[in-house]
Formats: structure tokens, sequence, C-alpha cells
């Protein structure tokens, strides 16, 4: 085994570790990976609260320098990057310049400190509408590879007009193949935590959006497939615009200002259900990391799909491949 999978399966085991994590980066360095030890030693000192690494961070992941972090692909096919446990500001502090369009909403407010205990696994993408129809038996999207030659792409484009209940049936079949796993949609707050990757700014990448970085504004009248842009810290593609995600919470206008600090839950009950991300046809300002959007559990949007969280467990380093990106 080389040392980056040796490093991999440890950072599994004890994803908050900061000595595997600095240890990964001496390994990619002597690897001759000289941007990816830098960008992982800086984002290590990010997310320990350093933010004038946050620019650095953002700008080598902008330049398509790839994150190094735990992946595991399920046997259904849909892959997982590794989100350690840790702490973070969620919510909008003020309002965006302007010249931003869509301004945050009173809902992103109060800002408040979460904590997240437990680590977790997201799917690095949202799911493709491929997977979706060989485990839900149908294919409910409105937006498909229209001709022949593109049907094998069915892999690569999200599902769209799936219905939150849906959403939460697939992410139980998961289990099928993997029995011991947990799996479901994340709550607002990981979704949140996720995204940022331990930056503060409006979006992961910055203080501003534009169409290089993000499927947004109805500038394409379409989604795109689900890894067209560049991911975030964590290895997230899409964070950012194309589609709504479905969360796991109810909404509750008025949560932020009561929520708990430790793992937030979301309301007990309510109408609506989280989304968030933004999709293809929102406005800069409905699509960045605390942009809050809400839709019936029964509604069917070509804008809205949806990833799946695994639960993060001790024994974990067994499920990390030995091939990694």
């Amino acid at each position: 085994m080389n040392a980056i999978a040796y490093l991999m399966e440890a950072i599994a085991a004890e994803p908050t570790d900061p000595v595997v994590w600095l240890a990964l980066a001496d390994a990619l360095e002597e690897q001759g990976q000289l941007q990816r030890a830098d960008l992982t030693r800086r984002h290590r000192r990010l997310l320990s609260g350093e933010r004038s690494e946050e620019m650095p961070v953002q700008a080598y992941l902008a330049a398509g320098v790839l994150p190094c972090t735990p992946r595991w692909t399920h046997p259904m096919g849909l892959v997982f990057r590794l989100i350690p446990a840790g702490s973070f500001w969620m919510g909008c502090v003020d309002l965006p310049p302007p010249e931003v369009t869509g301004i945050e909403t009173s809902d992103e407010r109060p800002r408040h400190a979460v904590t997240l205990t437990r680590s977790f696994w997201m799917s690095e993408t949202t799911v493709y509408q491929k997977i979706f129809a060989e485990q839900m038996g149908q294919n409910p999207s409105r937006f498909k590879p229209a001709r022949r030659r593109k049907r094998a792409e069915l892999n690569r484009w999200p599902i769209d007009r799936v219905q939150w209940s849906q959403a939460v049936e697939f992410s139980q079949k998961l289990r099928e193949a993997d029995p011991v796993g947990l799996y479901r949609l994340p709550t607002e707050a990981e979704w949140e935590y996720a995204c940022r990757a331990g930056t503060t700014s409006r979006f992961a990448y910055g203080e501003r959006s534009d169409h290089q970085a993000c499927n947004f504004d109805n500038q394409l009248r379409q989604p795109v497939p689900v890894d067209a842009y560049a991911p975030n810290a964590w290895g997230l593609y899409q964070i950012h615009g194309n589609m709504w995600e479905w969360c796991a919470d109810w909404h509750g206008r008025t949560y932020y200002a009561e929520s708990p600090q430790e793992n937030p839950p979301g309301p007990e009950q309510g109408t609506y259900r989280i989304t968030r991300g933004g999709g293809w046809g929102a406005t800069e300002g409905r699509t960045t990391a605390s942009a809050r959007g809400i839709a019936r559990p029964e509604s069917r949007f070509d804008c809205i799909g949806f990833r799946v969280v695994r639960e993060w467990e001790p024994d974990d380093a067994d499920l990390i491949r030995r091939r990694f990106p």
C-alpha cells in the first residue's frame, strides 16, 4: 500500500486528527504533487481559524487544483467524500453589495455558531439520472440527454423533478448494497458546513460568483452535468447553482434564533422542506452558501435534486479504495 492510500484510511478512521492530514500533505509533496500538498496544508490552517488562508485556498481551487480527501465509491456507483466534524458560522452576516441581485432573506439570520460533533460522508455530486432510474425504476427528469449518442451521459446529468419522499426512499435503497451504512438526506446545517468547507465568504470560491464557476441566472436555461465545474475544498461538485438540493429539515422562519448549537436537526414539523444551493435559474444572491429555499415535499420542480449523506463510523477505513484522483 502506498503512503497516500495508507493515510486516506487513517483519516477515514479519525477524520479530525490534524496530524494525519499534515502527514498526507507531506506524502503528496514527496510524490511531487506540490500544489495539492500546499492546498491541503492551507485548508487545514483555514479550518483551524486562520482566515488569511481563505483566498489562497480559493485560488488553488479556481486554478483547477484538486483537493485530496478520502473518497469512496458505493457499490451502486455513487461517489462519497468524507466531511470531518467541526464548527462554523451558519447564516448570513450582512447584506450583499447592491450589484448582487436576489439578496439574502431575513430567515438567513441571525448568523449563529454551529458545531457538528460527528463526521459524515456526502455524495460528491447530486444524484444523477442513471443511478436514480436503476434503483427507483423511473426517471422523472424533465432534462434528459435528447440525442441517442448522449444517452451514456445519464450518469452525469442530475436528477430533477424528484419529490422529497423519493429522495428519502432512494437514500434508504443504498443500504441494500451496504447494510451497515446509514443513508439519509443531509440536515441543513450539514449541507451549509459541507458547502463552506471552512470559508466564510458568500460562496465557497469567493464573495461573488460568475458563469465560469457556477450555473445560475438562467444563462444556460437548463442544468449541466453534475461535475461540470470545479469542486470545493472537500471535493464536492456543483455545491452552488445548477440544482436546488433537498435537505432533511422542515423550514422554520425563526428557527435560527432558537436552534441548538450542536447538531441542529431543524423544526419538528412544518409545511415546507428546506432546499439549498440554488438552481440553474436562480439569481446570484440565491446561490450563496447561506441561501435557503423552500418547497412542499410533494413538489416536482425541474430545478430540484438532492445529495445523499452516509453517517460516519469509526471502522470506515475499510471503505476506502486504493485508487485516488
